[in-house]
């Protein structure tokens, strides 16, 4: 009898690992599949079949898509090391992440290794442009008075290819990016009102460094950290404003008209970074003489704090050059 009863036991252990093992693939959706079900012809189409908590995996090749559109917990992830190309043509942003509405839990979307190219045809004639990646989430609170909550909505992408004539929007939401390629026409990245964490990237716009509409780096009401980057080209490179508090760490920072520009009613620590080969500043602060209509009050209500940044190659490396820098703000050559 107590035989009996231990072989019942395994049998219900065995039943149970067995039904978790067939939910858990049955939360797993493939594309471009040989024999492997289930399985999508199509990525959009995939996202759209998928439950919440799904897994997508996308096989090596090239997509034509639609814009995608993603309003669920997913993971989409290749296959293998080599990321699947997926072309975005005559759309305004190549994926976009939204709320669902009315959500008021958590959503997390995972994107790890894929090559986003997104056609700037339908933004050459109005002139503003394709979007990558869009992020929307509802972090629409003063980040300064510490009234926000950014992790109903939080992003993570490793391992990205991201192009467009806007590389990545965030309004409103929680990102972490590592180790991905951002190239853009206009605007790398653009964070609004989000908590964001880049670490390991290269960003980069290929506009001329005297067109005044491109930047690199846009950190506007946010909550930034910046750590280890290539950030490259633009009229500015990294451009902080309308408060928020920004951790620049340790990036390579150049060939921008100004490296970076800090405007008023913001704190910015800054520490250990290259600024090299930027045409007119490595860091201007938002006064007359530095930054084109800016404030011309000599008050300046930001706090900029660091050390050990390196300076070679720039027009001018500090704007202006005597400030209440910190003593080793720049590393002695």
């Amino acid at each position: 009898m107590r035989y009996l009863i231990i072989i019942l036991s395994l049998l219900m252990l065995i039943e149970v690992i067995y039904k978790n093992i067939i939910e858990v693939e049955s939360k797993m959706v493939h594309v471009n599949c040989q024999s492997v079900v289930p399985c999508s012809d199509l990525i959009g189409r995939a996202t759209q079949v998928a439950t919440p908590g799904s897994i997508i995996k996308v096989g090596h090749g090239t997509y034509r898509e639609k814009m995608i559109r993603i309003g669920k917990d997913l993971t989409i992830e290749s296959t293998d090391s080599d990321a699947p190309k997926i072309v975005f043509e005559n759309v305004k942003a190549g994926i976009s992440i939204e709320l669902e509405p009315g959500r008021s839990v958590p959503m997390v979307v995972q994107l790890s290794n894929l090559d986003l190219e997104v056609s700037d045809q339908l933004g050459a004639d109005s002139g503003k442009g394709a979007t990558g990646l869009s992020i929307l989430g509802r972090g629409l609170k003063d980040i300064n008075a510490g009234k926000h909550d950014y992790g109903i909505l939080t992003i993570k992408l490793q391992k990205m290819k991201i192009s467009g004539a806007l590389g990545i929007a965030i309004l409103g939401a929680t990102a972490e990016v590592n180790e991905s390629v951002i190239a853009a026409r206009v605007v790398g990245v653009r964070s609004d009102y989000s908590v964001v964490n880049f670490v390991g990237n290269k960003i980069s716009v290929n506009s001329l460094p005297s067109d005044k509409s491109s930047v690199s780096v846009i950190l506007q009401q946010s909550a930034a950290s910046f750590d280890k980057n290539d950030i490259e080209g633009g009229f500015f490179g990294i451009f902080v404003a309308l408060g928020g508090k920004s951790s620049l760490n340790e990036n390579n920072i150049s060939n921008a008209g100004t490296g970076v520009v800090i405007m008023n009613g913001v704190a910015v620590n800054v520490e250990k970074n290259n600024f090299v080969d930027n045409v007119k500043f490595g860091i201007a602060l938002s006064l007359q003489d530095c930054v084109a209509n800016s404030d011309p009050a000599p008050l300046f209500t930001s706090t900029v704090t660091g050390k050990d940044n390196h300076f070679q190659g720039n027009g001018h490396d500090l704007c202006p050059e005597k400030w209440d820098w910190q003593t080793d703000f720049k590393t002695m050559h």
